[in-house]
Formats: structure tokens, C-alpha cells, sequence
């Protein structure tokens, strides 16, 4: 499987499974982490690269059955092709390239490809409860917390799409 990963402060690492619409904030950078979940620890991958959207690979880790890919400069409102070049496993299974999508658009919670008075219906009716595992996606500031500050975003994301 593959994630879109982001920690949210006192609820720890949330993951959008992909592909999906990661409908949280990247911050003033664009960053986000795309997540690749393997059945076996991984025993190499050549690198990570950014086939189609905008975006930058800007680190890449092992860890243990899982290869993190963190992306920056990614931008609102797109598609973002990922891919992993040279996998192996170690038990010895190989793959030559494996890729996934991740759409990018804040506000989205409703993952529709669109963000609209549903996605602030939604928010609004989590506002004020504890964060967690069915409800994270509404703390589209990424800030702990389901409150006015996720539905003002959402509001002035209103009416943008994925095409």
C-alpha cells in the first residue's frame, strides 16, 4: 500500500491511504511524505523520483518495510506522480519501477476532487471533538485540533478542483 503521511500534534501520524486527495495543509513549503508500505523489509531502492505534477524529492529513508519519500514545492490543486526505481525486497522479489498518485487539494475532506459546502458541512459537524482516527482528515491545518481555523481554510479553498 501506499500514504499520504502527516503528524498531527497529539494524535501522532495520520495516513490518507493513496491514491486519494491529500486534502491537508503542506505548509509554506509544500511538503508532504508519500509512504510506500512493502509486504517485506526492503533491501534496496535505487532513488525516488517526481514522474508528473510539481513537486521535489527532497529526502528518502528506509524503514523497515517501509521506504518514506518527502516531497517539497508541492503545489494546490494537482495530480503528483511518485515513483520508486530498483526495488528489492529481502527475500529477493524485484520491481523495476513502482509508482503512485497523490492529489493535492486542501480543504478536500470529503475526498470528492473538489472542495464545496459539503467538505465545510463535515468539518463543521467534527469541530470541537477529539482527533482521531475517522475524523482527522477535518484538521485540514494539520494543527491537532478540528476547530474555525479548518473551516475558514476549507471556506476560502471553496470552490477549487482537480481536474
Amino acid at each position: 500500500g501506499v500514504v499520504s503521511r502527516k503528524n498531527h500534534p497529539g494524535a501522532g501520524n495520520l495516513d490518507i491511504p493513496l491514491p486519494g486527495v491529500e486534502c491537508r495543509t503542506g505548509g509554506a513549503n509544500g511538503n508532504y511524505t508519500v509512504v510506500f508500505q512493502f509486504a517485506n523489509s526492503l533491501a534496496s531502492v535505487s532513488g525516488a523520483t517526481v514522474l508528473d505534477g510539481t513537486a521535489a524529492v527532497s529526502s528518502t529513508t528506509v524503514q523497515g518495510n517501509e521506504y518514506v519519500v518527502n516531497l517539497t514545492g508541492v503545489t494546490n490543486g494537482q495530480d503528483v506522480s511518485v515513483a520508486l526505481i530498483d526495488i528489492a525486497d529481502t527475500l529477493g522479489n524485484k520491481s523495476s519501477v513502482f509508482a503512485t498518485t497523490l492529489s493535492v487539494l486542501l480543504g478536500d475532506t470529503s475526498n470528492d476532487r473538489s472542495v464545496n459546502s459539503g467538505d465545510i458541512t463535515q468539518t463543521k459537524s467534527h469541530s470541537g471533538q477529539v482527533l482521531s482516527g475517522s475524523n482527522f482528515r477535518t484538521d485540514v491545518n494539520v494543527d491537532g485540533s478540528i476547530n474555525s481555523a479548518d473551516i475558514s481554510l476549507i471556506k476560502g479553498q471553496s470552490g477549487n478542483g482537480i481536474p
